[in-house]
């Protein structure tokens, strides 16, 4: 009994140790990302005049002071309001900065700086994300070499030969292999979906927002802009190169070699699985604690369940082709698909 216990008390310890690895990976990354890329910001100000400027000439003024900004690029700007005969119209612009600093110290100097004497920001509201087309190519190179590297020295002891020979014997045999991660996928995603629904009705909760998505129009909203930032090419390389290769490392490599030996296959199996799925939740997690721009579709609830499932198949992959390069393979056809569904429902 006690030999039992600490056999899987030795699983917990490293398959843990692995899911808490690649979370710090993934959250270090980025924060490297985030803070080598523009900030884009969606900035609403709520105005109110004590004198005789007419509306257009503030908007004119305003403009003015945002194109004029070095750190800053502005478009579509204007006051949406301007004939509407509201008490506080309301002048929105997109700003994009070099940083977050750069952003603050414009707008403190607008504050300080307002172009027009007799009128005053009431009030106002913004909304920050990353301007995801800008990543800047260095950085994503770092990271890219970064990974490389760390897969390269975790493979040093796998007979890379041999491995992918396994794993094209395998392709070979079971042609249909790259078309299984997809069946759990459809399979468990929409068991979840149909479970959530009895459970919340029309209010399906994301575990990381501040309150539930409640109704289709808000749902799909969220869902919307989840997936356009699926679909960026930051994104499309993490998705189908640097995760696979280093979080298949991890899982179906480091941690399983060192419990190869567990000699109850599918408990191993069942706790390899587990972690793998609790790694992709704490991306998202540690995300939102320290304010990185996550995936939202990836953290729903909806979703976290596939995660359990696909990471039992690639474990009885790794198990029955004893091929580290078919899991890898896998997990990017796997990634990649869900990319091109995403890209199917955005543009439908």
């Amino acid at each position: 009994m006690f030999g039992r216990l600490g056999g899987l008390l030795e699983l917990t310890r490293v398959y843990g140790t692995a899911a808490a690895g690649i979370a710090v990976v993934a959250l270090l990354t980025s924060l490297f990302i985030e803070s080598t890329t523009p900030l884009k910001v969606d900035l609403d100000l709520v105005l109110q005049s004590s004198g005789d400027s007419t509306w257009l000439e503030v908007e004119a003024g305003l403009s003015r002071w945002f194109h004029s900004q070095e750190l800053l690029q502005a478009e579509e700007c204007g006051i949406a309001s301007a004939s509407s005969g509201n008490e506080h119209p309301v002048f929105s612009c997109t700003v994009t900065a070099a940083d977050v600093d750069a952003f603050f110290d414009a707008f403190e100097l607008l504050q300080q700086e307002f172009p027009v004497d007799d009128v005053e920001i009431y009030g106002w509201e913004m909304a920050t994300r990353l301007a995801s087309n800008d990543i800047p190519l260095w950085s994503i190179a770092v990271v890219a070499v970064l990974y490389f590297v760390l897969v390269v020295f975790m493979t040093r002891h796998l007979d890379v030969g041999q491995d992918l020979a396994s794993g094209a014997q395998a392709l070979r045999s079971r042609p249909w292999l790259p078309l299984a991660p997809l069946g759990v996928w459809f399979v468990v995603a929409n068991v979840s979906f149909g479970v959530m629904a009895m459970l919340f009705g029309d209010s399906v909760p994301l575990p990381l927002a501040s309150e539930p998505i409640v109704g289709e129009r808000d749902l799909e909203s969220a869902f919307r802009s989840g997936m356009a930032v699926m679909l960026t090419p930051w994104h499309i390389l993490l998705a189908t190169v640097l995760a696979p290769l280093l979080e298949e490392t991890v899982f179906r490599q480091v941690a399983y070699r060192r419990l190869a030996a567990h000699r109850r296959v599918w408990i191993h199996a069942l706790v390899n699985a587990w972690f793998f799925m609790l790694a992709h939740i704490a991306v998202a997690g540690l995300g939102w604690v320290f304010g990185v721009v996550g995936n939202p579709v990836q953290s729903s609830a909806v979703v976290i369940p596939v995660w359990f499932f696909v990471g039992l198949l690639f474990f009885w992959v790794r198990h029955r082709y004893d091929s580290l390069s078919l899991c890898i393979f896998l997990h990017a056809f796997y990634n990649g698909a869900t990319l091109v569904a995403v890209y199917l429902l955005l543009t439908s």
